[in-house]
């Protein structure tokens, strides 16, 4: 079996967060970003700022948050 090595960064987990993201939706014009505080307001640590001025507002959804939704009552 072959391997590829790759260089390996170091950043935070926000960051590699942002990376990704931005990857898969360069890749794909239908992948976009549902989340707590996402889009313009950039999300946690401002992980997804970037990304809105480079794909637009419309591929990010911001969700209100729930307590109450995320244990199914």
């Amino acid at each position: 079996m072959t391997t590829t090595e790759s260089p390996t960064r170091r950043c935070t987990t926000a960051k590699a967060m942002a990376v990704a993201s931005g990857r898969e939706m360069e890749g794909d014009p239908n992948v976009f970003v549902v989340g707590d505080v996402v889009g313009a307001s950039g999300g946690i640590f401002g992980a997804t700022r970037d990304l809105v001025a480079e794909f637009g507002a419309d591929r990010f959804m911001a969700t209100p948050s729930s307590e109450s939704g995320g244990c199914g009552a």
